[in-house]
């Protein structure tokens, strides 16, 4: 329950929810309007793949900005915002092909660059020994977002058409943009597991101090049952010699 109660991880878990709402959502209208466009279904490959593969270039230098230069929450929500202009962009052209493809690829810039951030952002933010169950949640907040959010864009369509889906989607991702303003930046540890087979409850408790005692370790969860120690550290500050040190005085004992 101490997942359900952290409400960074329900704010991720939200995210990915209306992340796969808003994709089922667009792709139930989205092949209707290229072809009403004037592209044959057996051709929508050609703007798919090419859509696809140069959003994935896109989202790299983003990627590396995020991770490597510590700057993972302003990519996140402006990776929100590409959602936001890009259904924007296609309820309002979404009667021409270029409009639709030159949409496509930015919602799918962000789409991917999101994609490959949240589970980034699970592992730093849910606790060591809980981080399983956390991506467990953050798993079926996905599958249920793809299946309502087909559900909704159908209904949508039926009812207002094609503008009507792409609202749905432009509210579902303001909604989560608005979310997000307010969250915390993440913390830029790794995550580490020791195991303390060889040592008494004592010994455990004993080397854990030691080990909070190290340059760069942010955090230790010791786990009586399984005999683990969960670790966050921070890899740029981290005196790995020194843990290194520690884990082979005690695992001598």
């Amino acid at each position: 329950f101490n997942i359900l109660k952290n409400r960074e991880l329900l704010r991720l878990d939200y995210g990915i929810f209306i992340l796969h709402a808003i994709l089922t959502a667009s792709f139930v209208v989205v092949p209707l309007l290229m072809r009403d466009a004037g592209l044959l279904p057996a051709l929508h490959w050609k703007v798919y793949l090419p859509v696809f593969i140069v959003s994935m270039a896109a989202i790299i230098p983003f990627v590396i900005l995020a991770e490597k230069k510590r700057k993972m929450k302003p990519v996140f929500i402006g990776a929100i915002a590409a959602l936001v202009f890009a259904d924007l962009g296609l309820m309002q052209f979404h009667n021409t092909l270029p409009g639709i493809i030159g949409f496509l690829w930015l919602f799918f810039t962000g789409f991917n660059l999101l994609e490959a951030t949240l589970p980034s952002l699970i592992s730093k933010t849910a606790p060591g020994d809980l981080r399983g169950t956390a991506m467990g949640v953050y798993s079926t907040c996905q599958f249920l977002g793809a299946g309502i959010g087909g559900g909704v864009g159908g209904w949508c369509y039926g009812e207002f058409g094609a503008t009507g889906v792409f609202l749905f989607c432009v509210a579902a991702a303001a909604s989560w943009l608005l979310i997000s303003l307010s969250m915390k930046p993440p913390r830029y540890w790794a995550n580490l597991l020791i195991s303390l087979e060889s040592l008494n409850e004592n010994e455990a408790n004993k080397f854990v101090a030691e080990i909070l005692k190290i340059i760069g370790v942010e955090e230790v969860t010791l786990n009586k049952d399984e005999f683990v120690a969960y670790l966050k550290v921070d890899n740029q500050q981290l005196d790995r010699d020194q843990l290194q040190g520690v884990i082979t005085q005690y695992d001598h004992q």
